[in-house]
């Protein structure tokens, strides 16, 4: 649960600087809008543009933000061993952000299916403990 909670910490730091890169976008919106690509040959681009271009990279922005917030109480809660099905949402909608999401949506998704997982988030059935006699009577050889 300790590497999960690293690996999430990871991948939370990931998508917010990816979070960060349509701000480009916001920039040249806000150029198109200003009229700083008119020139005395070419006609400029209609402001319409320019506020779809700031809209998309605000709306891009937000969601690769609020993203990186979710992991990162994602991180929080599997380190307190809380929230198991707040985990497992976040788990899944990771899957959708190819690759690094992905190998860790999976593999968090293996890991909270466990019964030992469950019952370590207080979740689920208690996983009985295997008693000596129990063990002795599984063991193929004698």
């Amino acid at each position: 649960m300790k590497l999960l909670a690293i690996f999430h910490w990871i991948v939370a730091a990931m998508a917010g600087l990816f979070g960060l890169f349509p701000l480009i976008y916001v920039g040249f919106g806000t150029a198109i809008v200003r009229g700083l690509f008119a020139s005395p040959r070419q006609q400029a681009p209609p402001p319409f543009l320019g506020w779809m271009m700031i809209g998309m990279g605000l709306a891009f922005c937000l969601g690769f933000l609020v993203y990186a917030t979710a992991l990162g109480f994602a991180a929080k809660c599997y380190s307190q061993h809380r929230r198991w099905t707040y985990c497992l949402v976040v788990a899944v909608i990771s899957c959708a952000w190819f690759p690094f999401g992905t190998m860790l949506g999976v593999f968090s998704i293996l890991t909270l299916a466990r019964p030992e997982t469950k019952a370590l988030f207080g979740e689920g059935q208690p996983v009985p403990q295997p008693s000596s006699a129990d063990s002795e009577a599984r063991t193929p050889f004698r």
